[in-house]
């Protein structure tokens, strides 16, 4: 395909999505006194590089901002679209809120379907109100079942409680088998049920991860707190906050905190099994990386792990972005001329930057000092457990006077 401009009259919220056929890109208007803004989608075909005629406008779509009420993704020869906000004007007697969801097929971006109102179900108001400074919203697909998922979570003041709880909640998309065209809602069960004060749904089990309350020992704060999010992969509240060295109180430093759901025993009583045969329930203990580094000891691995998530003394995060993969965020500069550091955390254990220094895990035998990662060879052999070919990194490693490369590869 040959490269090609396309002139955009805004880019505000400005997001993309593509596959190996098509690239969508996404832009909402600006609000004015008379209209709070709209979301449009367009669509480009990858193979002759053209944007094909049509878009698609989403007035009733009212979530702006991406990762916290709305989402949009591609899964399986679909785009997605989901919000958890209401119409901006919510009707008299409406109680329940729900879910905006909504589909087309790839290469139709004309042909869109509303998931109906009765399966977009999100929450009574008797649940409590909430703090939407915690809120996010994702989409993902289980990699073991396949199925397409709603993934949000926020923090819920418990009416009947004087603490508030913060929790995660999964509802699967389950697209009815006709099809519609329009964006016109499929039909739903007809009277007003949906909407009175005492329609409520049971949620499946497994399907609510709870995680810091007032009644726990362990939480945090949202002031204390630079990164929300959670991983829906590894069913896991995962943070970044600030916890400060014993020895100095006063010093920004941040740590990962993760709260997983506990995965319990099949015998255990009140257990259970979720679709993929996993079995959750409960609570565990949180988990906080890197660890403490013994005090009177030489600069270690730990240590270096400190100086590579923390690069600058304030401490401050100025933007991230989080998945299920990686951790993503920028330092504000400490300086009109500093450069801002971008720091990258990954999850995935198939991900190797060759020349990224090793941590080792046995200091015994090997002593402190660092490893490279070798090579990764340009073909692979069969079962081998290196996933990508060796290219040139596109990057540079930042590293300080006398001080070691600013990276480590945890991997096993």
């Amino acid at each position: 395909m040959r490269s090609r401009a396309y002139p955009l009259a805004t880019t505000h919220r400005i997001f993309i999505r593509n596959d190996e056929s098509h690239l969508y890109y996404g832009v909402r208007s600006y609000p004015t006194f008379q209209n709070p803004g709209s979301w449009t989608l367009r669509q480009i075909n990858l193979g002759s590089g053209t944007e094909e005629i049509g878009s698609l406008d989403l007035p009733s779509l009212v979530g702006e901002e991406i990762g916290s009420n709305t989402s949009f993704e591609i899964f399986d020869g679909y785009f997605y679209g989901a919000s958890s906000e209401q119409l901006f004007s919510a009707e008299p007697g409406t109680w329940n809120s729900f879910y905006y969801v909504f589909r087309f097929p790839i290469g139709r971006i004309t042909s869109p379907t509303l998931l109906p109102k009765s399966l977009s179900w999100r929450r009574n108001p008797n649940e409590g109100s909430t703090d939407d400074r915690w809120a996010s919203l994702g989409l993902f697909q289980d990699e073991k079942t396949g199925g397409i998922f709603i993934c949000e979570t926020r923090k819920e003041w418990n009416p009947n409680a004087a603490f508030s709880q913060r929790n995660c909640y999964r509802k699967e998309i389950d697209f009815p088998l006709e099809d519609c065209t329009g964006i016109e809602q499929l039909e739903d069960p007809p009277g007003d049920e949906l909407d009175s004060p005492a329609y409520f749904e049971t949620r499946p089990p497994g399907s609510v991860h709870n995680g810091d309350s007032g009644h726990r020992a362990s939480t945090c704060t949202y002031m204390d707190s630079s990164i929300r999010s959670y991983n829906p992969t590894a069913r896991s509240f995962v943070d970044l906050v600030n916890d400060p060295a014993p020895d100095s109180a006063n010093t920004r430093r941040l740590r990962l905190r993760i709260r997983p759901m506990a995965r319990i025993s099949d015998l255990q009583p009140r257990s259970v099994t979720l679709t993929g045969g996993e079995v959750f329930m409960g609570d565990s203990d949180v988990k906080i990386w890197p660890p403490e580094s013994p005090r009177g000891e030489p600069e270690t691995q730990i240590q270096r792990a400190f100086s590579l998530i923390n690069p600058q003394p304030s401490g401050r995060v100025k933007d991230w972005v989080a998945d299920d993969r990686f951790v993503i965020y920028q330092m504000e500069e400490s300086g009109s001329r500093s450069p801002s550091p971008i720091i990258i955390i990954s999850f995935d254990p198939g991900l190797r930057f060759p020349g990224l220094p090793k941590a080792l895990l046995s200091q015994e035998s090997h002593g402190d000092h660092l490893q490279a990662v070798p090579d990764l060879p340009r073909v692979m052999e069969p079962g081998s457990v290196n996933l990508a070919e060796k290219v040139q990194p596109l990057y540079s490693f930042l590293q300080g006077e006398n001080r070691p490369l600013l990276g480590l590869d945890l991997a096993l």
